[in-house]
């Protein structure tokens, strides 16, 4: 049986960021500033938790009225480490294992559930799950990407997907644990899968693939690509961008640095991403 946990501890580098707690009412986290994580000078959140604004107030941050189902009750940076549909669903299919309802795993705990594996450089504890270390190869073999489904998925998104390492010979193992010398970090976003079974293709891979070529080809720098393809499938595959020689970036999505809700298709424009740009005062080149 999984425990239940109120508090996380966030960590980031080694050093100790803050907490988050969770309150059952009325359903939202609260996290506060560690004060000697203040004194780094480290600005991690800087828009909506900046460190001015910590240094200023008590170093306590909520916000309860953003978007239940994009933010979960947490601050846009926690909400960001949180794993998407797809990932929920693995947790809760763990959870049901352990004889814990789902619905009962507040979103606190599934930062926990997520530890150190998630996209970016934050990690949370305590753990609430030993690490995943398992490797496969004969990348073309259907039962390989089904392991590479059961390693279980910390990347957000729209379509289903898990992080994994992979060395030049196409050998995979979980991109959730530190990997051996020879092997890079790659997001896989899946083909013809859903609810964990492997379905017909949909093709979706190899478009988004051609969007790559398309953007190489305009002179976008973008993280390298390629296709990972099994049983007429075609798996999408992007190399990490929050992992640099094995070394975490911290990192955060738009929607959760500015809390611009990506489930509003629409609400916002490239417009109001160069103002948070201007915000950040980032490079023009």
């Amino acid at each position: 049986m999984v425990k239940k946990v109120d508090t996380a501890l966030v960590k980031l580098w080694g050093n100790t960021v803050g907490a988050v707690s969770w309150l059952d009412e009325p359903a939202y986290g609260v996290f506060e500033y560690d004060p000697e994580f203040l004194k780094k000078g480290l600005d991690v959140s800087p828009v909506h938790m900046s460190l001015e604004a910590a240094q200023k107030g008590d170093g306590i941050f909520s916000f309860p009225a953003l978007n239940k189902d994009t933010f979960l009750g947490l601050p846009g940076m926690l909400a960001d480490a949180l794993p998407d549909k797809f990932g929920n669903s693995i947790i809760d299919t763990w959870l049901a294992r352990q004889g814990r309802d789902g619905a009962s795993f507040s979103p606190v705990e599934r930062l926990c559930y997520t530890g150190k594996r998630g996209i970016g450089a934050l990690e949370f504890s305590p753990a609430t799950i030993d690490k995943y270390d398992a490797s496969v190869s004969e990348k073309e073999n259907a039962d390989a990407i089904m392991d590479i489904l059961r390693v279980g998925t910390s990347a957000g998104g729209a379509r289903p997907k898990a992080v994994i390492a992979m060395d030049a010979n196409g050998n995979v193992r979980s991109g959730q644990t530190e990997a051996p010398a020879g092997y890079d970090y790659w997001i896989l976003k899946f083909d013809g899968v859903t609810d964990l079974e492997l379905g017909e293709p949909k093709g979706f891979g190899r478009i988004e693939y051609a969007y790559y070529l398309m953007a190489q080809a305009a002179g976008i720098q973008m993280s390298e690509c390629r296709l990972l393809e099994e049983h007429g499938r075609a798996h999408f595959m992007t190399k990490r961008f929050d992992r640099v020689n094995g070394n975490k970036l911290h990192m955060q999505s738009l929607c959760g640095i500015a809390h611009y809700d990506f489930n509003l298709a629409g609400a916002y424009s490239y417009e109001q991403a160069f103002a948070v740009m201007r915000k950040l005062r980032l490079s023009k080149a």
